[in-house]
């Protein structure tokens, strides 16, 4: 599979990893910042009028007809890059998965370190193509296949099979399909595309949201932002593609948020991250949402920062339980010392009838015995009901931080 190209050109493995790693649409929808885009992330600019697929989904086998007839027009960029030198499959497929992704196969340090001889700087260097983020495991397969001849594709690609009524793309409909069968029929029938238009040089394919099929950055994966909460409620109504408010970040956040900016005349990015536009057009009316760090306060942190309510309960926590401990000790004491001293006054005055009423004193022991433990038994649910009133307290105080209601 690694065979030398005399002509570097495009063939149906090369077409295969570079689908792997890109998404197909089959009706035209609005990318991140609204312009019209179809099947493997093509725009106008590719020369094919994508726009005639408004509503009007076509098949996958033409979808990919046009991306491989796509896929010529940017191997032949490539080929000038490398100022024709002969490369392998595995190296002429990476390379026209860089270029597809990014448009600058023709100013990539990269591409000029290994022309130059220095393939080692040229492996690192591949490597700053990671804006956004989620483009790293990209490159590094393509650096992999590049240098180390390692393929990554298995016959499939990803799929969004709906769209919004904004005709934005539904993040939740991905799908991963096997194209091996239509990437084959597209090489074998050698589909003849007449553009509608010039391609633009180097044009780049519109993919940024499509390309990794990981969770845009901006938010750790999983970890609940109170921001993020209030921000899918805000746009529940008009953007459903948000999904529910609970606070996660997500493919389905950033598409609903990107197309409230679009729709808004707001900049887009490429990472979900809330602005400050977006913040006044979203929140200008409601209280600003809590941070996460006061959502996630404990009375332990609230101690430490100084909370004289926190210091107060605590202080109070360890004198009620220091002096339960010792109200217990001292009540069996004391029942114990109460109830032996009237028994041995008793025993000394009628000593002579001792033997006769022996079994009676044992009896009244048991009895002064008992009500010591009865005592004993009662300071436990006093001392807990005052512990748990004071971790009321701490908690109402904590409840109050978390919902903003003291700085």
């Amino acid at each position: 599979m690694n065979a030398v190209v005399a002509v570097n050109e495009v063939d149906y493995s090369v077409a295969l990893e570079v689908a792997s790693h890109e998404a197909v649409i089959r009706q035209a929808y609005k990318d991140s910042v609204g312009i019209w885009t179809w099947s493997v992330g093509l725009t106008g600019a590719t020369g094919h009028d994508v726009e005639r697929y408004i509503d009007n989904p076509a098949s996958l086998q033409h979808c990919l007809n046009i991306f491989v007839w796509a896929l010529r027009n940017y191997a032949a960029q490539v080929n000038d890059a490398f100022q024709g030198r002969d490369l392998t499959t595995a190296q002429f497929a990476a390379a026209v998965s860089f270029h597809w992704n990014t448009g600058a196969i023709g100013r990539a340090e990269w591409v000029k370190l290994w022309n130059a001889g220095d393939h080692d700087g040229a492996r690192a260097a591949i490597m700053n193509w990671v804006t956004p983020p989620e483009l790293k495991g990209r490159r590094e397969k393509e650096r992999d296949l590049f240098f180390d001849g390692v393929w990554s594709n298995d016959g499939t690609m990803a799929e969004y099979t709906r769209l919004s009524s904004r005709h934005t793309p539904d993040w939740s409909s991905r799908r991963r399909i096997d194209v091996a069968v239509e990437l084959r029929a597209a090489f074998a029938t050698a589909p003849e595309t007449i553009p509608d238009r010039e391609p633009e040089p180097y044009s780049t394919v519109i993919v940024p949201t499509l390309t990794a099929g990981d969770e845009p950055a901006g938010y750790p994966p999983g970890e609940y932002s109170p921001e993020l909460e209030q921000l899918k409620r805000v746009l529940q109504d008009e953007y459903p593609e948000v999904g529910p408010a609970d606070g996660l970040p997500g493919s389905r956040t950033f598409g609903a948020l990107s197309a409230f900016r679009f729709d808004n005349g707001l900049p887009q990015t490429d990472s979900l991250v809330i602005t400050d536009d977006d913040r006044l057009a979203l929140f200008a009316d409601l209280p600003r949402p809590p941070s996460t760090a006061r959502v996630t306060v404990t009375a332990r942190d609230l101690a430490k920062g100084g909370s004289r309510t926190i210091k107060t309960a605590n202080q109070a926590t360890v004198a009620v339980s220091a002096g339960g401990l010792f109200g217990v000790l001292g009540t069996i004491s004391q029942t114990v010392s109460n109830a032996a001293q009237p028994v041995t006054e008793a025993v000394n005055a009628i000593q002579p009838a001792i033997d006769a009423i022996e079994p009676a004193i044992s009896g009244f022991q048991r009895i002064l015995g008992a009500v010591g433990d009865f005592w004993w038994i009662l300071a436990i649910p006093i001392v807990a009901f005052a512990l748990w009133q004071l971790w009321k307290n701490k908690q109402a105080r904590v409840d109050d931080q978390r919902r903003g209601i003291h700085a």
